[in-house]
Parts: C-alpha cells; sequence; structure tokens
C-alpha cells in the first residue's frame, strides 16, 4: 500500500510538474508577443516624431 502511495505520489508530482512548465511556457510567449508589439510602436512613435521634426524644421515651425 505504501509502495502504491508513493508510485502514485511521484506520477503526480512528474505529470503537475510538465503542466506547470508548458503554462510557464505559454506565459512566457505572451510576454516576448507583447515586449515586440511594445517595441514596433516605439519604433512607429520615433519614426512619426522624427519625421514631424523634420517638417518643422523645412517649414520654421515653432513650438509653443
Amino acid at each position: 500500500m505504501t509502495i502504491n502511495a508513493l508510485l502514485y505520489g511521484g506520477f503526480l508530482l512528474i505529470i503537475s510538474g510538465v503542466i506547470l512548465f508548458v503554462i510557464s511556457i505559454i506565459k512566457l510567449r505572451e510576454i516576448e508577443r507583447e515586449e515586440f508589439r511594445n517595441q514596433q510602436l516605439h519604433e512607429a512613435f520615433m519614426k512619426a516624431r522624427k519625421n514631424i521634426n523634420g517638417l518643422s524644421k523645412k517649414y520654421k515651425w515653432t513650438k509653443k
């Protein structure tokens, strides 16, 4: 009886470890995807800012 409890307990620990590992991989992938989107957004803002600064120098706009 004790051996069966240890055996099933070990199986339970292994299966729960695999499930937690898969969940952590999924969460890491979501974080990487969000980080990539934020990087793209940052680059778009910097490109727009550069274009606006270039236009203001070209047309002599003043900032208030």
